[in-house]
């Protein structure tokens, strides 16, 4: 999969670049012996040797084999294969190592060997996509766009809008724009949609949205001491954990995003802009939504650890040892029970913790993948919880709920069916 990392000067060029992947699934021998699996057409090799009956299975994510496979070719020890509709090739093998290539436009040529004999396993290839599309949104009108230093087109859209470029991506390629000698930036192969400043930026089905970079470090989790007398027993021991640097949303999914994936919107609070954040949703309906936007975007996007999440509350390894995400003023960083007017609120209006995170103190309770547990003392590494349990844990407070409940540390849970008005979530993206 394309991953693309950008360097861009700001207010001049900023880019989405998505790619998908394909796979060649299998190399399936269909007798384990080699023995032919049709006898009556018993293939012999030049050598008098018997052949085995194999199939080749190509797949593409997302696209249907009702009329072949456009642009797909097939290279068997050197020698191009045709593909029958359903992207698979049946073909006769002798014993020994043979050599297999798939080629596809817009995807690099990826080779795999299988021996017939000793492999009888079926074996994965994946090709490498080096085609995208970028989404080039110019501060300047009327500002020549360049890529690799060939002009592309002119930005005679108004500001703010967006033109869609489409073509290989190879290795490193440059994007600028040039007006009066404004200068652009550098894209080059490593995130399978936009990184820049420390964010991967998505959009799907024209709906855009960001994931914070969260760096990797070692944390107190659970009542540390600027949480006052507000704690609970459940909150304790205060431990240690180390953790991987991973993605985490930069606001809650929004109702926009959900709709987008599911097909519908079961939030309570509606009408008010398609930025509010999606609730009603319980901890199972977020493993829908999460499968089905994976399948879209050909990411591995999941829900939180509750260490991740609390550590990306806290503020990662920019902390400044708020009470609250962001801050001590609650006012500041959170839509809680004292100011919602008990209801929701557009995400990314209150301040931004040391991440530039928004909304994970208030707003929406937002799950966590775990189970809940209680606590131990015990240093821990990258902790995923218990095996089992009675509950997902959610984390953060609401729009309905007192100060103390939106404290970074404070943490619940219910049932995985279980999902109201006050339930959300935010996304996480393993680095």
């Amino acid at each position: 999969m394309l991953r693309t990392l950008l360097s861009i000067i700001p207010g001049v060029v900023s880019l989405t670049v998505m790619a998908h992947s394909m796979s060649v699934t299998s190399y399936e021998l269909d007798e384990t012996d080699l023995t032919p699996k049709y006898p009556a057409t018993k293939v012999i090799d030049q050598n008098g040797e018997t052949c085995a009956l194999i199939r080749i299975q190509t797949k593409v994510k997302g696209q249907s084999f009702d009329v072949g496979l456009p642009g797909v070719t097939k290279t068997v020890d050197n020698e191009h294969k045709s593909l029958d509709s359903d992207g698979s090739l049946m073909l006769s093998q002798p014993r020994g190592t043979h050599s297999h290539s798939v080629q596809a436009p817009g995807y690099a040529s990826q080779e795999a060997t299988f021996t017939l004999g000793v492999d009888n396993v079926s074996k994965n290839v994946r090709l490498e996509s080096v085609m995208a599309s970028l989404n080039v949104s110019c501060a300047t009108p009327g500002a020549s766009i360049f890529v690799n230093d060939r002009l592309k087109f002119t930005a005679d859209v108004r500001e703010g809008e967006t033109t869609v470029l489409s073509g290989a991506l190879e290795k490193a390629e440059s994007v600028a724009s040039a007006s009066g000698g404004v200068g652009g930036g550098t894209a080059a192969s490593s995130g399978a949609s936009t990184s820049a400043g420390g964010t991967l930026e998505f959009n799907v089905k024209g709906v855009r949205f960001v994931m914070v970079a969260v760096q990797g470090g070692t944390f107190t989790m659970g009542a540390t001491p600027e949480q006052g007398s507000d704690v609970f027993d459940w909150e304790k021991p205060v431990h240690k954990v180390t953790l991987s640097s991973c993605y985490i949303g930069q606001t809650e999914v929004t109702q926009e995003l959900w709709t987008a994936v599911m097909g519908s919107n079961p939030s309570w609070f509606k009408g008010e802009g398609a930025n509010l954040p999606v609730e009603c949703v319980s901890w199972n309906d977020c493993q829908e939504f999460i499968e089905k936007l994976n399948a879209i975007t050909g990411r591995c996007f999941r829900l939180p650890t509750e260490a991740e999440w609390e550590y990306a509350a806290r503020g990662g390894n920019k902390s400044r040892g708020y009470k609250y995400s962001g801050g001590d003023d609650i006012d500041a960083v959170a839509w809680y029970s004292d100011n919602s007017g008990l209801k929701t609120h557009a995400v990314a209006t209150k301040s931004a913790n040391e991440l530039g995170i928004y909304d994970m103190s208030g707003n929406v309770w937002e799950w966590c993948q775990d189970w809940y547990g209680g606590y131990s003392s015990a240093a821990q590494t990258n902790p995923t919880g218990p095996t089992s349990g009675s509950g997902r844990v959610y984390r953060g407070g609401s729009w309905n709920d007192y100060a103390k409940f939106c404290r970074s540390s404070f943490r619940d849970y219910c049932g995985a069916s279980f999902g109201n008005f006050i339930f959300g979530l935010r996304l996480a993206l393993s680095e």
